[in-house]
């Protein structure tokens, strides 16, 4: 692998990539000469030289109470993107020269709900027969630099010569995909690869340096107990199978008794031409139509296998386990969560937990793990790069950590203590108040009484108008910034006007699939789940 520049950061956004303190100062300290700000916003970048300020609004309503450029405005009000152009980023051309910039940050909508609901933007009509990567190309000067940020770290063509400089990783916490920012610099002398592979980077890295990077930013650094990071990054031309790469990666990360969590079967032991006496691979299909050796729900996980002990469990969890909700033990858990839990009693210590997925969120902070690896795979045509995370399990827990012996008891109770105000809504509660008399939130949960947690509800499936949650995220709570389970009113409106009122319709939506395991099985009954053991 070449010498690389990595780093990964611990973040809570919102729609403004740059109203974060490490985001903006990240970029604010590659900026080099004169510059195009492509997708604006409403966030002010600083700069010794000049900026020229795009954005195809003009003006931007709030949708809450914000605090943007320093300075606190309320919901309701307008704030101006303060432009020097109002077009289509494929029209720039027109206004500008090619060879104009030095540097060029493109930061466009991550998705096209995004873009039509969060920002209000429906089809952008464009003059230009030319994609987007193209005008970006012609605007910068030979060997400048383009800033991109997405849930993909790639931008430009093999055949463009352009080389990736940096990769940072923008972890977002729980289910939300993460964030990328590449520096990609312009070599008009390098040539393509004939290999699949387009870049490989290989890098130790300490979580958040702030100080070393960033030393003017806001924010927490360090992290992860204190320990570093391995990170590895691949970039992949066009056509490209990244989760056949994926798995090939992973195939090599494996060691040690194997148990599979997933809903689709790799069929590791197959490829690597494994005996059983060899690398035991047992495969748990969390979807019935998938073979396996197993088909237990996730709640079953740790008394099925309650004999076993594993090195290593690899989860691959659908999109929508991140959204499910599954009663377990007295409190309502997202499915991923869930296959953490059951995972956790099985693992030997120092055994490996490998996630597949968007994001690198892995094990519960609560739980004895660290951060051992992260792995991103990205094709120059894909959307969405893969994340592959890797957390170790500590050798024994430390005084007063969480034990596999106490997890369910911390579960049912909740994690936090009793609270005086709801955490969701900042409203008042009483000792004997069993729900918010607001929003209806548990005290000391997550649950909430008019939580929709049907995984068939569209809700999920569109963005959220108020806190700009992207489609297959929850919602953001406003006080507190942290993932909330009621979805705002204005996304349920969304839903009632594209879909009609989810909740009285028995129609079936057809883009949206079934859970993949029932959440209890036919056997069982609710009252049984409560006298499960294992841990």
């Amino acid at each position: 692998m070449s010498e690389a520049n990595l780093s990964y950061w611990s973040v809570r956004t919102n729609k403004w990539t740059f109203n974060n303190s490490k985001i903006r100062a990240w970029v604010e300290s590659k900026l080099e000469g004169k510059t195009l700000n492509a997708c604006c916003g409403v966030c002010q970048l600083t700069h010794d030289e000049e900026i020229i300020r795009n954005d195809i609004v003009e003006s931007v309503t709030l949708d809450k109470d914000r605090t943007i450029n320093e300075v606190e405005y309320e919901k309701g009000e307008t704030v101006k993107t303060n432009t020097d152009t109002n077009i289509p980023v494929a029209d720039l051309l027109e206004v500008f020269p090619e060879n104009s910039f030095q540097t060029i940050i493109y930061d466009p909508p991550f998705s096209e709900n995004q873009r039509e609901q969060s920002y209000k933007i429906g089809e952008i009509e464009s003059s230009a027969d030319r994609p987007v990567y193209e005008t970006l190309h012609k605007l910068l000067k030979p060997g400048g630099t383009i800033l991109f940020f997405g849930f993909t770290s790639s931008l430009m063509p093999a055949d463009y010569g352009y080389s990736v400089n940096e990769v940072s990783l923008w972890n977002l916490f729980g289910g939300q995909y993460d964030w990328y920012g590449t520096e990609l610099q312009h070599n008009p002398d390098s040539h393509a690869r004939n290999s699949d592979l387009v870049t490989g980077m290989s890098e130790t890295v300490d979580p958040n340096p702030v100080e070393e990077m960033i030393p003017n930013a806001t924010g927490a650094s360090g992290g992860n107990d204190g320990n570093s990071i391995e990170f590895d990054y691949y970039l992949f031309k066009e056509g490209t199978d990244i989760s056949e790469k994926a798995h090939a990666v992973i195939e090599n990360e494996i060691s040690g008794k194997t148990l599979s969590l997933t809903n689709e079967n790799p069929d590791f032991q197959q490829r690597k031409g494994l005996s059983a006496s060899s690398t035991p691979i047992v495969t748990n299909s969390l979807d019935k139509t998938v073979d396996g050796d197993y088909h237990y729900a996730p709640q079953r996980i740790s008394d099925e296998f309650r004999e076993k002990e594993f090195a290593t469990i690899f989860i691959d969890p659908s999109p929508e386990a991140f959204q499910n909700q599954l009663q377990y033990y007295g409190s309502s858990n997202v499915e991923a969560s869930v296959l953490k839990y059951e995972s956790h009693p099985l693992l030997i210590d120092r055994g490996r937990i490998i996630q597949l997925g968007r994001m690198a969120t892995c094990m519960n902070g609560k739980l004895p793990y660290v951060r051992e690896k992260v792995i991103v795979l990205s094709a120059i045509d894909q959307p969405l790069d893969y994340i592959i995370s890797i957390d170790r399990k500590k050798e024994a827990p430390k005084l007063g950590e969480m034990t596999p012996r106490s997890i369910r008891e911390k579960i049912k109770n909740g994690f936090h203590t009793r609270e005086t105000t709801c955490s969701a809504c900042n409203t008042p509660i009483t000792d004997n108040q069993e729900l918010c008399s607001n929003c209806g939130r548990k005290p000391g949960t997550e649950l909430h009484s008019n939580s929709i947690k049907s995984p068939e509800n569209p809700v999920w499936h569109v963005d959220c108008p108020s806190c700009g949650a992207y489609a297959g995220n929850y919602c953001m709570n406003t006080h507190s910034n942290e993932p909330r389970l009621v979805p705002h009113e204005k996304r349920l409106a969304t839903v009632r006007e594209e879909h009609g009122n989810a909740e009285q319709s028995d129609e079936e939506t057809p883009s949206i699939r079934e859970p993949p395991v029932p959440f209890i099985e036919n056997d069982e009954s609710e009252s049984s789940q409560t006298l499960l053991t294992g841990f």
